[in-house]
Formats: structure tokens, C-alpha cells, sequence
């Protein structure tokens, strides 16, 4: 220490030249971060920039300390406490910082919010020691003759407090690790190992070589070449830029698709309430019942201006204030600020449409939406979801939850203007066709068959490659039921569960159901809750329970596999069994967006192939016969 000496005048009692080392390392750190990101800097860019900060200024008190606790008689006592105390608490708000720029990547702010109390409460508990040290000594005090003595709880503040915040960070890492990538965690990781094993080297072997900001300036350059990147807001913002010209694309391109669809679902609708089919299940095509035109023409199913209530929920009152701009003229538009003040406003407005922030103070969004969806009388209020960050993890949860779209802010008017009004056309439609179901039901106790035909253009509007699915569905499953020996009124049941098979796709996103090749996973499970949704839909028509039981169950296989209840052989309904021969056979003769039309003798073979694992047996050899009689028919026809 002899240069030390020289140039101070002190003679030092700690080796201080891994932390000097690490001073001009924090310096070109933080004056890069400061000019890298002056312009375009993220709320995680933030947090970081403030973690080198508190490290660098760590640093350089730790140093400080160093030479005021070796000037003995130099220095006052107090001020040299004061110092060590300064020091110690400079080192706990550096590992706190570490876990808060962690807390950055989460999206749930329940979690955040949870994470900051930890982190306020580990404060408190520390300041709160300190400040017993005054009058116990119980951390570190000096001697007459001027040396330094460290008290029992020395080690817990100068490394326990940061060892725990480590931790906490760890524990963060490992029960969040889908809001970070793969060598993100691996660094972070690597960087959380060596500082806390340099640190306890340290405590144990050399404690009075300061090493400890040195290995935490390691670990910070390794996280802003793992985490961080010299472009990180600039790759952000070009991202935001590419995901708004991506959805502006989309939209024109779907547009006209979608515009078509809801004109011949209206017209369909339309036709329905002219009573110009009039052919009622029975076939008996002299007792149709007449629709109620005249309070059916009244609910138009266009949005017109004026008419109905959007609630913007949203702490931020710009945010309200632009959704109210974009929707004026066609909505009325109610902002709340906060998803307390939400729920409790919900029952009074009954509003078309909720716009709901993912990320508020107190309650977020997506509890409200959980609620929501949880309630007797809110259940069936459409929710939007509004977010800052296009986050997939949260994108997919909220859709599971029952969102009926996730929307990046800020938003372009016109598309926030699109998207609700079709959302509102749609639930239109269906409350009009679901009274029209509740009205024939209670006037005659059945379904005329222009409502059940509605229903089920309903969903082929949406899906542009199975047009006349449901109707060979039925009339498959009818055969079916006819070489069964059932009677002419289980036929018409059957014919009708048959038309509504698929009813629950109305529930379904129109791009996984119109997607070009295989389903990823989470589609996959998503296009299975149609299932649920039309039984959802038609359970309430207590007079044909078999409507219900066949939208839920005939995805069902005879093995116990299927889907969504995994039933077993007679326990899955008959109406169900049958449908799932129908419904394949039909699926594996008609071109799909996933598989093209398939040889009958090919479709014959998969019958008898699956014949007691997929299909019920006495059903799947009826379905053979149909195929042979229909291989002999084109035989002849070829002859």
C-alpha cells in the first residue's frame, strides 16, 4: 500500500484495487446508457440505467469508506460511522435495484406490486437495524484507540441483505421464466452465481480485500450484453413501427373478407324475419309458426350512430379521452379509472362493449375480466383488452379468460372504430338469433327450422372453405339414425343436432379457423373450446336437450381420448356417436384447409381401422354400408 501512501497520506487497512478497477468501468457504462438510449429508452432501459447508477456511486462510496475507516484519530468517530452506514446502505438499494430492473420484464402487475412490498419491507427492516446500531453497537462501531469492530449483525448487513435480494431475483427468474428468453436467464443466472460466491469468498477468506462492486460491475456488463443491447430501444421502436403497419395490412386485407361475411349473415337473418322459410322441423310443412317480424325489425343489427354504451376502463385519462374521439358519433363512451370503480358501474350501464387496460393501480385488468366472467350477469359483455407492450404470454391468458380481442396502445382510431363495431355487430346478431330461440321455444315448445338453419349459417359465414357442412352433417347423421331403426321424431331430432353441431365456432377466432395448414398447440386447444361454447349456447333450450349433448360431446372418441371430457363408450350421449361418424366422414370427403378430399375406399379403410377406438362400432360398420352402396353407385354410373 505504499503508492496509497504516497498519494493520500493514509495508510490503508483494505486492498482497494478491484473496486478502483471497477469505477472507470461504471463510468463508460453509465455514460453509454446515457447517450445510447437519451431518446427512446424503455421503462426496463429506466430501471437498468439507475441500477448502473446506484452501482457506480456504490463503488465510489465503497472506496470513500475505505479510506475514512483507516484514518483512525484522522477522522471523527461519528464520521466514520456515518460513512460505514452510508456504505452499507448504498450496497442493499444496489441489490434492491437489481430485483426492481428484474420486476421490469413481468407483465402481471399483481406480481410487480408484490415484488416492490418484499422490496419496501426488506428497506425498512434494514434502515431499522441501523438505526438500533446507534445505541446497541450491534453492527459495527469504533474503539477508543480508533479501530473499526464489527458487531454480530455486521456480516447480515453488509451481505446477508444483498445475498437475500439475490435470491428474491432468483426466485423472480425461476417463477416468471416465460417473460424471459432462454439466454437471458442463463446470464442472469451466471451473473447471480458469481457475484454471490465472490461475495461469500469475501465474507469468509478476505474480508479485508473489497471486491464485492467488483464482481457486481462483471455481472452488469454481462446483463447489458445479455439483456440490454447497444439498439435495444431502437430495435423496440422499429418493432412497435412494423407490429402498427402489420395490423394496418391485416385489416385491409380482411376487411372485405369480413364485410361479405356479416352481409350474408344479415341478409340470412333477414330472411329469417320476412318468415320466408317456413318449413318446420317436423316436415310436416303445413303448421310453420310465423317469426315476430315486427319487434324483430326494430333491432337493427348495423351499428347506427347514437346507439349503445362502450366503458373505457383505463387509469390514464389521455387514453379514455382518444377512445371517446374514435368512437364518437356511433357510441356512447363512459371512462372509468379504475377496475374497483369498473365492476361497480358495470350493473348500472350494462354497456355493448368493455375496453379494459391490462395494467392498472389497485385492481388490473385482467382480474376484472376473471370477474367479469365469473359473474351471473356480466358473463356475456364482450371485453377488449388494451395493453402497452404486445406481450404472448398475456395475450393468450386474456383470450383463454374469455377477451374478445387484445389491442396494442396507442391505437390508430380507425382500427379501434373497426374492431369494436364488428365485435358489436356480431353479439348483435347473436342475442337477436338467441331471443328468436327463446321465443319459438316458449310460444310452441320447438325450433322452427329457419332458426336452427340461421344458427348454422352462422357459423359457415365464418368459415370460408365448409359451406354445407352442417347440412351434410345432418342429413348423414339422419341416414345414420334411419338404419338404426330410430322413429321419425328422433330423426328430426337428430337432423337438427346435426345442423347445430358446430354452433360454439361462433366463439372461435376467424383466422384459426380459416388458417392455412395445421393448428399450432395453443390453437389447437383453442379451436377445441367450440365444443363447450355451443353447448354454452344451447343448453338453454331445455325442450331438445340432444342439441346441447351433441355440440359438447361429439368430438368425444369410444376409447376415452376425445375431447372435452374424455368420455367413454356408452357414456358419451347417441346423438354424439353418431355425429362423430358423420362429422369425419365429412371432413375426410370434402377439401379442407388442412387436407384435401380422400378416396372413398381410403375413407372406408380409416372406418374399419378405427372401428371401437375412435368410433362407436355399431355406427361406424352402418357408415361402411353407406360407403359401399355409394362405391356400387359410382360403378354403375361409370359402366
Amino acid at each position: 500500500m505504499e503508492n496509497m501512501d504516497i498519494l493520500f497520506g493514509v495508510s490503508l487497512e483494505y486492498n482497494i484495487y478491484f473496486e478502483m478497477a471497477a469505477i472507470p468501468l461504471n463510468m463508460i457504462m453509465l455514460g453509454y446508457l446515457l447517450i445510447a438510449y437519451r431518446n427512446r429508452r424503455t421503462n426496463t432501459n429506466k430501471a437498468f440505467t439507475i441500477l448502473c447508477i446506484g452501482i457506480f456511486l456504490a463503488t465510489i462510496l465503497n472506496v470513500v469508506t475505505a479510506f475514512t475507516t483507516s484514518m483512525h484519530e484522522e477522522a471523527p468517530s461519528w464520521f466514520r460511522l456515518l460513512m460505514n452506514d452510508f456504505d452499507g446502505f448504498m450496497s442493499c438499494l444496489c441489490a434492491m435495484g437489481f430485483v426492481y430492473y428484474i420486476a421490469t420484464y413481468i407483465k402481471s402487475r399483481r406480481s410487480r406490486i408484490l415484488i416492490y412490498r418484499i422490496l419496501i419491507a426488506e428497506l425498512v427492516i434494514y434502515v431499522g437495524i441501523l438505526l438500533l446500531n446507534l445505541g446497541t453497537n450491534v453492527v459495527v462501531y469504533y474503539a477508543e484507540n480508533g479501530d473499526v469492530v464489527h458487531g454480530p449483525l455486521f456480516d447480515l448487513m453488509a451481505f446477508g441483505f444483498p445475498m437475500f435480494s439475490m435470491m428474491l431475483g432468483a426466485v423472480i427468474l425461476v417463477l416468471h421464466r416465460n417473460s424471459f428468453r432462454l439466454m437471458q436467464i442463463n446470464a442472469l443466472f451466471g451473473a447471480l452465481i458469481s457475484v454471490f460466491l465472490i461475495m461469500a469468498f469475501q465474507m469468509l477468506f478476505m474480508p479485508k480485500v473489497l471486491i464485492s462492486n467488483f464482481a457486481v460491475t462483471i455481472g452488469e456488463i454481462i446483463m447489458f450484453l445479455a439483456l440490454e443491447s447497444p439498439d435495444y430501444a431502437r430495435l423496440v421502436e422499429t418493432k412497435r413501427r412494423l407490429e402498427v403497419m402489420q395490423t394496418a395490412n391485416l385489416e385491409d386485407e380482411s376487411t372485405e373478407r369480413r364485410n361479405e361475411q356479416r352481409k350474408l349473415v344479415q341478409e340470412m337473418t333477414i330472411d329469417i324475419r320476412n318468415g320466408e322459410w317456413r318449413e318446420q322441423l317436423d316436415g310436416a310443412g303445413n303448421d310453420s309458426v310465423p317469426l315476430e317480424t315486427s319487434s324483430a325489425k326494430e333491432r337493427k343489427l348495423k351499428v347506427t350512430k347514437g346507439e349503445g354504451v362502450i366503458m373505457v376502463v383505463d387509469d390514464n385519462e389521455a387514453v379514455i379521452d382518444q377512445a371517446r374521439r374514435a368512437l364518437r358519433g356511433y357510441f356512447e363512451v363512459i371512462g372509468i379509472g379504475s377496475g374497483e370503480e369498473a365492476l361497480d358501474q358495470l350493473h348500472s350501464y350494462r354497456p355493448e362493449l368493455v375496453l379494459l387496460d391490462t395494467f392498472m393501480p389497485g385492481m388490473d385488468g385482467e382480474e376484472v375480466l376473471r370477474r367479469m366472467k365469473k359473474s351471473k350477469h356480466l358473463h356475456d359483455v364482450p371485453v377488449v383488452m388494451l395493453d402497452n407492450e404486445s406481450d404472448p404470454t398475456i395475450e393468450l391468458n386474456v383470450f383463454k379468460q374469455g377477451a374478445e380481442d387484445y389491442i396494442r396502445k396507442p391505437f390508430a382510431p380507425a382500427v379501434l372504430l373497426h374492431r369494436i363495431r364488428r365485435i358489436v355487430n356480431f353479439h348483435r346478431l347473436e342475442k337477436s338469433l338467441q331471443e328468436e330461440v327463446l321465443r319459438q321455444t316458449k310460444r310452441t315448445g320447438r325450433l322452427s327450422r329457419e332458426i336452427m338453419e340461421a344458427l348454422s349459417n352462422t357459423v359457415e359465414a365464418k368459415d370460408l372453405y365448409t359451406s354445407g357442412h352442417s347440412r351434410r352433417v345432418a342429413e348423414l347423421a339422419a341416414e345414420l339414425a334411419r338404419r338404426a331403426g330410430k322413429t321419425d321424431t328422433e330423426l328430426r331430432d337428430i337432423f337438427a343436432i346435426g345442423l347445430l353441431h358446430d354452433i360454439g365456432k361462433v366463439g372461435i377466432s376467424e383466422d384459426i379457423i380459416n388458417k392455412d395448414g395445421k393448428l399450432s398447440e395453443e390453437e389447437y386447444r383453442e379451436m377445441q373450446r367450440h365444443t363447450v361454447i355451443g353447448y354454452e349456447i344451447l343448453k338453454i333450450i331445455s325442450t331438445m336437450p340432444g342439441l346441447a349433448r351433441g355440440a359438447r360431446w361429439h368430438h368425444e372418441r369410444y376409447d376415452g381420448t376425445g375431447y372435452p371430457d374424455g368420455l367413454y363408450q356408452d357414456s358419451i350421449p347417441e346423438e354424439a356417436r353418431i355425429l362423430a361418424v358423420a362429422d369425419t366422414y365429412d371432413a375426410m370427403t370434402t377439401a379442407r384447409t388442412y387436407s384435401s378430399i380422400r378416396p372413398l375406399e381410403e375413407v372406408r379403410q380409416e372406418f374399419l381401422r378405427c372401428r371401437g377406438s375412435q368410433f362407436d362400432p355399431y355406427y361406424a360398420d352402418l357408415m361402411v354400408q353407406i360407403i359401399d352402396e355409394r362405391m356400387e353407385s359410382m360403378g354403375k354410373s361409370a359402366r
